[in-house]
Order: structure tokens, then C-alpha cells, then sequence
């Protein structure tokens, strides 16, 4: 599969909202090749994007755990 780059044409809204969507949910797998300084922004989604997932998940892991433990009490 042939990489599309953002260099060649400007982006239409559809491909930067691939890329960012991709960028923030699996860490930067695209078909879009990003070059020059959006590569920087796109690795701060991808960040941004697994500190949402590590926070949710650990915050619905506390709640249930509190849940569990007043059915554990009861």
C-alpha cells in the first residue's frame, strides 16, 4: 500500500480527521505519512490518546472495586 503524504497537497478535513483519530486510538498506524513538525503533534495525541485509555481504565476499576467491596460487606 502506497503511503499518502500531507507534503504533496494540503489535507483535506476527512484525512486529518483519519489521522488524528488513528494517531489518538492506536498509537500512530496510518496509511498517511505526516512529515515536518506535525509528526510532533501527532505523537502528542498518540500520548494524550494512551493516557485516556490508562486513566479510564483505571478509574472504572476503582469504582467497581468500591462496588464489589460494599456487596462483599453487605
Amino acid at each position: 500500500m502506497k503511503k499518502q503524504s500531507f507534503s504533496n497537497s494540503p489535507p483535506m478535513f476527512q484525512d486529518v480527521l483519519y489521522v488524528t483519530g488513528i494517531s489518538f486510538s492506536t498509537l500512530g498506524h496510518s496509511s498517511i505519512e505526516v512529515i515536518g513538525p506535525f509528526r510532533l503533534l501527532l505523537m502528542l495525541q498518540s500520548l494524550l490518546g494512551f493516557m485516556l485509555l490508562t486513566w479510564s481504565a483505571t478509574f472504572l476499576y476503582s469504582a467497581c472495586q468500591e462496588v464489589w467491596q460494599k456487596a462483599k460487606d453487605d
